[in-house]
């Protein structure tokens, strides 16, 4: 089992070449307003000389620094937009335990 257990890290190592970790993008706008966060899937950049605007984009030369992202606040966010993922993700985790449960016990009595 141990053996097995160890291809598959193996092949997932070297399969899976790379993670996108996904970056927050949150500024305000020269009245100090917030912008709403936003989920950048390369990185969140300065969109003008000024800094005051941040978007997503692809080019990490203009990357924002982490202590300027808010990744708290994205985080919320995507909870309170996907509330539904941890609760479908619970009840199918249940739904997996009991019928392993179930399983067992049948095997356990027609022996």
């Amino acid at each position: 089992m141990r053996k097995i257990a160890v291809l598959v890290v193996i092949l997932l190592v070297i399969f899976v070449n790379e993670c996108d970790g996904f970056q927050c993008c949150t500024g305000y706008n020269i009245l100090g307003e917030k912008y709403p966060p936003q989920l950048c899937a390369n990185y969140c950049c300065w969109n003008n000389f000024f800094k005051t605007r941040k978007e997503c984009c692809n080019d990490e030369s203009r990357m924002v620094s982490a202590n300027d992202r808010d990744q708290v606040s994205c985080v919320k966010s995507w909870i309170e937009e996907h509330i539904w993922v941890p609760i479908v993700g619970s009840g199918a985790g249940l739904v997996v335990i009991i019928a392993l449960v179930a399983y067992c016990c049948c095997g356990c009595c027609r022996r």
